[in-house]
């Protein structure tokens, strides 16, 4: 046998025994206990108390007034502004936006990373093995496995935890 396959087999054989020598209690399996959130109302939590994403909306809303405005004047022909001119604006805005589209995507991944930490914290402070996301995924759960409120209460003592103290 060549070398390489003696430390397979010596490996499979190792592990595989290791199989048939647990212990009957592991073996036995627990139900698992189950959890869900809803996630726009996190979502909808944390973006409420932050002023970035606030401005963002604000200045996203804005641009795509004026992305509105310049569509409808280059459809009307306005003889007052040039179509050059229009259109280098148009690009302009729209630039801008997805700019600050990426941004909010930043911001987006930082509060799944928040929720993602506290949804952990409340699972293992319930015992709850899965946590799913109520919504298209989730078709039915009963409201005694919502755990969205106990998440909301975890990011609310973090928020409490770094806020600054007058003194």
């Amino acid at each position: 046998m060549k070398p390489k396959k003696v430390i397979i087999a010596i490996f499979i054989l190792f592990f595989g025994s290791m199989l048939f020598c647990v212990p009957r209690s592991r073996q036995e399996s627990r139900t698992p206990r189950l959890g869900y959130v809803y996630l726009p109302a996190l979502m909808e939590y944390l973006s409420k108390g932050d002023s970035a994403a606030k401005e963002l909306e604000t200045q996203k809303a804005s641009l795509k007034a004026s992305i509105e405005n310049i569509k409808t004047k280059l459809e009307r022909g306005d003889a007052g502004i040039p179509e050059a001119v229009l259109r280098a604006d148009l690009k302009k805005y729209e630039n801008q936006v997805k700019s600050l589209s990426a941004q909010e995507e930043k911001i987006k991944a930082g509060y799944y990373r928040t929720i993602d930490s506290a949804i952990g914290v409340v699972a293992r402070r319930l015992g709850v093995d899965f946590v799913f996301s109520r919504g298209e995924e989730l078709l039915y759960a009963d409201k005694e496995y919502d755990i969205t409120e106990k998440v909301i209460h975890e990011l609310s003592s973090r928020k409490n935890r770094t806020a600054p103290h007058s003194r």
